[in-house]
């Protein structure tokens, strides 16, 4: 616990938990059943009840990167790279704004950008630095399960369905996003987005080794797999329905 109010900076060499460790395989696991209790939950529970939960996890995910940002303000650690510009802290906006208005955009945005980042975080986090019991590294895996957990939830309950040609909205999202991310690593010498460099052990990483300075070319076409990944399932039943449908 010595290193509680730790922030990476200041965490020692050789302390952190690592990737693909036996902690970090059961961090996993045990997030998985939390993940599955909590949809389980959420599937039995009537449309008002669904909503007043939905916001409440919203409200409580605000709550912790507010413990972030404040403990990180108090300790005197704060830093240009902490600020909420990542993918996935645009995504803890865009689901805040969907707890309580929910609508294409956000659902759209959720599923083709949020999901796979958060669960690619999880898998290959760039946290690995710190010990299991250090707030900083408790946040970082609390606020990308909700943040998976909440998309899966929404999902299962068939309360929106992925469609490819809504993939428009993701796109504005980017093109209103990207920038501001690339504006603030200019100035501040920061990493939103990993645009400049790649996370190490992420899958970014060989796909920078691989293309140097064409990385950016690199993580648009990595972006357009895992498009073709999410949406091919959804296209392929939306049309075996409508065969279904005309038969």
């Amino acid at each position: 616990m010595n290193y509680f109010f730790t922030y990476r900076t200041n965490i020692p060499e050789n302390i952190g938990f690592g990737l693909f460790t036996k902690t970090h395989l059961l961090i996993l696991c045990f997030l998985t059943i939390i993940v599955a209790f909590f949809i389980q939950r959420y599937l039995k529970m009537n449309e008002h009840h669904r909503m007043n939960f939905r916001r409440h996890v919203v409200i409580v995910m605000s709550l912790s990167e507010a413990l972030r940002q404040g403990s990180l303000i108090v300790t005197g650690q704060y830093e240009w790279n902490a600020l909420p510009l990542d993918l996935c802290a645009f995504g803890w906006m865009v689901m805040f704004y969907d707890g309580f208005h929910s609508n294409k955009y956000t659902q759209e945005i959720l599923y083709s950008l949020t999901l796979p980042g958060a669960f690619a975080a999880l898998i290959t986090p760039n946290w690995t630095i710190y010990p299991v019991f250090n707030l900083y590294s408790m946040q970082s895996f609390f606020i990308h399960t909700v943040l998976v957990g909440y998309i899966l939830m929404r999902l299962l309950a068939k309360e929106f369905v992925p469609n490819a040609h809504e993939l428009w909205r993701s796109v504005v999202f980017l093109l209103i996003t990207v920038p501001i991310a690339m504006i603030a690593n200019a100035k501040l010498d920061t990493n939103f987005f990993f645009l400049n460099v790649a996370a190490p052990s992420s899958p970014l990483e060989p796909i920078q080794h691989m293309l140097g300075k064409f990385y950016i070319f690199g993580l648009l076409v990595l972006l357009a797999f895992a498009w073709f990944l999410l949406y091919a399932p959804w296209e392929l039943r939306a049309r075996r329905l409508a065969r279904e449908v005309h038969v």
